[in-house]
């Protein structure tokens, strides 16, 4: 097999994964979907929510086929994540945020420092777990956390500093956009930040086990390409007729 490039080796390609062409569109599509999100009442609130359920599909699909080898930008015709795999990203990242919340309301800010350190720290494999497992109960458990965390090895902190920079960089550049532009502008240019950093740091999680494959007990086929019908035996009969 081919000779796994290490992954800090990689890095300028991992961080440039979501600006190739064939993803570039989707995002852009998205972000001028999420300006309807400023319309009254629910309809507002359901453009929002489609906005974050189709962009964590994109770095659910981004993991999922990066772990596997896969490691070229993905196109339209390859997302095949489930609106439900979203939704449990989405659940966990809720999850995560209401717990760090509930803790400063009640306990205090030390505390609820200290709890957000510690999610920083786990979340990462919190959110490899669910998106390889698809069990939101399995993702929560602590245990597993360690044992994958220690077949990771260092990497897994490498991969940890530089997903917090992506958020940090997101979060800084949203509130920027959100000051200058008028009249909620900045949705559209802090939309594109947020999906692009979560699109390349769900790449860049993708590419942290696809690299330990062999200390995770994977087993790591070359990648086929997707059916462009509904399987590859229609494809092949198309193509024939």
């Amino acid at each position: 097999s081919p000779r796994i490039e290490p992954l800090f080796q990689r890095l300028p390609a991992i961080l440039a994964y979501p600006a190739a062409p064939s993803m570039l569109w989707m995002i852009g599509a998205l972000c001028a979907l999420r300006l309807l999100a400023h319309l009254p009442s629910l309809l507002g609130l359901a453009f929002e929510l489609m906005f974050w359920v189709m962009g964590f599909k994109l770095a659910v699909e981004a993991l999922v086929n990066t772990a596997h080898g896969r490691i070229e930008p993905l196109g339209h015709s390859d997302l095949a994540a489930t609106d439900g795999e979203a939704v449990q990203q989405m659940l966990l990242q809720l999850l995560v945020s209401l717990s760090i919340l509930a803790v400063a309301l009640w306990v205090g800010p030390v505390p609820a420092l200290v709890l957000l350190g510690l999610a920083v720290l786990l979340m990462p494999a919190a959110i490899i777990m669910l998106a390889i497992d698809r069990s939101l109960p399995g993702a929560l458990n602590p245990l597993a956390w360690g044992a994958l965390i220690g077949r990771l090895g260092a990497g897994y902190f490498g991969a940890v500093a530089v997903l917090a920079g992506l958020v940090g960089v997101s979060m800084v550049a949203q509130l920027v956009f959100a000051r200058l532009l008028p009249n909620d502008m900045g949705t559209l240019p802090g939309g594109f930040v947020a999906l692009y950093a979560l699109v390349a740091g769900y790449h860049l999680l993708g590419y942290l086990i696809y690299e330990n494959h062999v200390a995770l007990g994977l087993d790591v086929a070359p990648a086929e390409p997707r059916a462009t019908l509904a399987n590859p035996m229609e494809d092949e009969a198309v193509a024939q007729a």
